[in-house]
């Protein structure tokens, strides 16, 4: 009666993951040693994606999916219990898509893509360390305003001095030729 996981906690003893698709705006927690299943996020009509524990196991990070917008928030984490939406802390607005919360070691930084200029981008947006609002603007991390790097359906992951990605590279030739009549 579960659908995909989505991350393992970082003392490994529980995972999150998608409540059937019935109910895809759910987010269970499996606890591994008593083998309960928590419903610990939902909403009534958007699709919750993405989820990500924080390094230090205290918050998640989360996509709520507005129709095509992808909005980020953040929610202290309480274990086996639900965390109602007004907990939510906003780390970005409705303007862009943003998809990906990916957490620095620290815990202090949500790495994301976004495609606040136009171009979808990497991005981060500093939080405040015991309450984790968000602390002054999003900032670019790497920009790719190039057509052929297109970044859709991309994954990464971040470590304290990089972030491990996947490019594609797409290239193209248009070649013409004439018929005899």
């Amino acid at each position: 009666d579960c659908a995909g996981p989505y991350h393992w906690s970082p003392d490994g003893k529980s995972f999150l993951y998608r409540i059937p698709p019935d109910r895809k705006s759910s987010v269970g927690l499996f606890n591994l040693k008593t083998g309960k299943k928590t419903e610990v996020l939902k909403h009534a009509n958007n699709s919750l994606e993405d989820v990500q524990f924080s390094p230090d196991n205290c918050w998640i990070a989360f996509v709520d999916m507005q129709g095509l917008w992808g909005r980020l928030f953040v929610v202290r984490f309480r274990g086996e219990e639900e965390l109602k939406e007004s907990e939510w802390i906003a780390v970005t607005d409705e303007t862009a898509i943003n998809d990906r919360p990916r957490w620095s070691p620290n815990g202090n930084l949500l790495y994301f893509v976004s495609k606040r200029d136009g171009f979808i981008c990497f991005w981060a947006q500093r939080l405040e360390p015991a309450t984790k609002h968000p602390v002054g603007p999003a900032f670019p991390v790497y920009h790719f305003h190039r057509a052929q790097f297109p970044l859709t359906g991309m994954e990464f992951s971040v470590a304290r001095d990089k972030i491990v990605f996947t490019l594609e590279e797409l290239t193209g030739n248009i070649w013409m030729t004439s018929t005899k009549q």
